[in-house]
């Protein structure tokens, strides 16, 4: 860290999953030279906070053996990350480092090596976006599914629900850095406003922001969210998942997602989602009081009606899949030819 008489301050971003968080980190890439010139430094990357995050996962953590964490591992190392995430000269005095795995970090693991960094917990807030947990439970399924190879069924289980509980993820990190650097935002919310998330992140972050480039980057970058998968495909690839590697059946997804092949929206019985809203009614209470000072739920309780509530396939989407993978043999076969040669 270079030397300096105040200390630089630090905006770590939990990147609660399903929550904007990859179209957010996307667009603060977009604004590196803009933030570069507010003063706040930006790694040149993503892959420097996931690093720092997953440095701090615990020992016994069956995370740590996740094929994702132990590329990011591979990726870089944990020297190289800290220098990526250090100010290059005085001019910068604030830092912002946003990954979805400090959520899953050990926040008394991780605040020795942000001390070791040159940051204190005096001088850091932090941001996180709480969703309704039984969206992100769906949410998070579908993401699972679609990208992570996942063949086992969403089952809400009630004994197996603390991971999900709000008011209990942010109780060390208040712990460590105080209550007052916690600084919850409302995904649910945010959405329904329809305002713009990296916005309301850079107001988190106390960060100047010129709008207009803001929200441009954002529709030009809305790609770079991780959409959830339409019922009818996503009920096939949960099946396919059970019977061949990961990634054989990508291509195949996103030519039916080009071609508008499937619809529909998968999500949870009613009954189930009542069951989850009133599991975590007074956690989520406690969250608004404490946290933004509000009296009442911290969401809305609106049940919306899914189109699908099981993962069978239709065979309409079988033969349209068919069809893909018809049209696609040709160019397979002139790919595979023009390799003998």
């Amino acid at each position: 860290m270079v030397e300096r008489g105040e200390p630089v301050r630090l905006c770590l971003h939990i990147g609660m999953p399903k929550t904007g968080t990859s179209l957010i980190q996307s667009v603060l890439q977009g604004l590196r030279p803009q933030l570069a010139h507010e003063g706040v430094w930006l790694p040149p990357n993503n892959l420097a906070a996931h690093r720092i995050a997953v440095e701090a996962f615990a020992a016994d953590s069956r995370l740590s053996t996740r094929a994702d964490v132990e590329a990011i591992r591979e990726a870089i190392t944990f020297e190289e990350a800290v220098a990526h995430s250090r100010p290059t000269s005085e001019e910068f005095t604030k830092v912002i480092l946003s990954s979805e795995y400090f959520q899953q970090c050990s926040v008394p693991l991780l605040l020795p090596l942000l001390e070791k960094m040159g940051f204190s917990s005096e001088a850091t807030s932090v941001v996180a976006a709480l969703r309704r947990q039984d969206r992100i439970l769906v949410s998070g399924f579908n993401q699972d599914v679609k990208a992570m190879h996942r063949s086992t069924p969403l089952i809400w289980d009630p004994d197996d629900a603390h991971q999900l509980d709000w008011y209990a993820l942010l109780t060390p990190w208040a712990e460590t850095f105080g209550k007052d650097a916690i600084k919850v935002q409302v995904f649910d919310r945010e959405v329904a406003k329809k305002e713009s998330l990296t916005c309301l992140f850079l107001e988190a972050c106390d960060v100047s922001y010129d709008e207009a480039s803001v929200t441009s980057l954002e529709v030009s970058r809305r790609d770079q969210e991780n959409a959830s998968l339409p019922a009818d495909l996503l009920a096939f690839k949960f099946v396919a998942n059970g019977v061949t590697r990961p990634g054989e059946v990508d291509w195949l997804i996103d030519e039916a997602q080009a071609r508008g092949v499937g619809g529909g929206v998968y999500g949870l019985a009613e009954e189930t989602v009542q069951a989850i809203l009133e599991h975590y009614r007074m956690s989520n209470r406690q969250v608004a009081l404490e946290y933004l000072g509000e009296d009442g739920d911290l969401f809305d309780d609106v049940v919306t009606a899914p189109t699908h509530t099981d993962l069978t396939v239709d065979p309409v989407i079988l033969s349209s899949l068919l069809a893909i993978c018809v049209a696609a043999q040709p160019r397979a076969e002139g790919a595979r030819n023009h390799h003998l040669r």
